[in-house]
C-alpha cells in the first residue's frame, strides 16, 4: 500500500490591509481601569509614597547630546498618551485625564562618580502627585564629559512590566 506524501498547507496571503490606528477623542477624561483604581486608591491611603514608583538607570557612554536626547524622551510621551495621563475624582468615581500635552525638561546635574547610586536612590524616594502630574521624570547625572546615567522614573499606574519592552 501506498501512502501519500504529507500535503503542506501555507496560509492565505492577506489582500487586506487593517485600517491604520486613528486616534479616538474621549473629552480627555475616561473611566479609571481595574488596575488603575487599585493603584488610585493606595495612592490615597499613603500619600507621598512611593512604593509604585519604578526608577531606571542607564548608563550612557561616549558624547551625549541632552536635547536630542530629550527630544526622543519628548517623543515618547507624545506618541503615548498614559504618559500624559493624572488621576483624580469626579462625583466621587475615579476617573483618569489625558492631556494633550505635558512639559518634560531633562535636568543635567554635574556629579562626583560615587554620587550616582545616592542621587538615583534620591530620585526614585521622590513622590509623584497622582492628580498634578506629570507622572514621570527624567534627570542625566553627569558623571565625565564621556560617561552619563539616565535616570527615569514613572509612576507604576501609568507604566508596567509591558511599557518596558516599548520604551
Amino acid at each position: 500500500m501506498m501512502r501519500s506524501a504529507p500535503s503542506i498547507t501555507t496560509k492565505p496571503e492577506r489582500t487586506s490591509r487593517r485600517p491604520p490606528l486613528t486616534h479616538q477623542p474621549h473629552g480627555g477624561v475616561a473611566e479609571q481601569s481595574f488596575a488603575q483604581q487599585r493603584l488610585w486608591f493606595l495612592s490615597q491611603l499613603d500619600a507621598g509614597g512611593t512604593s509604585y514608583n519604578a526608577p531606571f538607570a542607564v548608563r550612557l557612554t561616549g558624547r551625549l547630546d541632552v536635547g536630542a536626547l530629550e527630544g526622543a524622551l519628548r517623543d515618547v510621551v507624545r506618541r503615548h498618551e498614559s504618559l500624559r495621563t493624572t488621576f483624580g475624582e469626579v462625583d466621587g468615581k475615579p476617573v483618569q485625564r489625558i492631556h494633550d500635552e505635558v512639559e518634560l525638561w531633562l535636568e543635567v546635574e554635574e556629579v562626583a562618580a560615587a554620587e550616582v547610586l545616592p542621587k538615583v536612590e534620591e530620585e526614585a524616594r521622590r513622590p509623584f502627585d497622582l492628580e498634578r502630574g506629570p507622572l514621570l521624570r527624567a534627570k542625566v547625572l553627569r558623571v565625565g564629559e564621556e560617561e552619563h546615567v539616565l535616570v527615569w522614573v514613572v509612576h507604576h499606574i501609568v507604566f508596567d512590566g509591558w511599557s518596558v519592552g516599548l520604551l
